[in-house]
């Protein structure tokens, strides 16, 4: 059974002195203040990944518009419309999934 005790006495732990503390304290501050840092800027980039999309997604809509009309005054372009608006569509996917 005393292979099972430990063998440290009447010890009490000591308390680390308060400059150990103090750098503990520091280093968890620098931690929290970089990864509150990073979810930031994280958000931010989001968000404007996000304004992006619905900026591309508002113009392929306008594009399609503005296609359709030409439709009725000149229709032979219809091919060259719908090319135009896939590049422009594939363009802006591109971008926004580079990004």
């Amino acid at each position: 059974m005393s292979n099972l005790v430990p063998r440290l006495g009447n010890r009490v732990p000591v308390p680390a002195p308060p400059i150990v503390r103090e750098i503990q304290q520091a280093k968890t501050e620098r931690r929290a203040a970089e990864i509150e840092s990073v979810a930031k800027l994280t958000s931010l980039e989001d968000q404007a990944k996000a304004f992006l999309t619905h900026q591309a997604l508002s113009n392929t809509a306008a594009l399609v518009n503005q296609a359709e009309a030409h439709m009725q005054t000149a229709p032979a372009g219809a091919r060259y419309y719908e090319q135009i608006i896939g590049a422009y569509a594939q363009g802006a996917a591109r971008r926004i999934g580079n990004w």
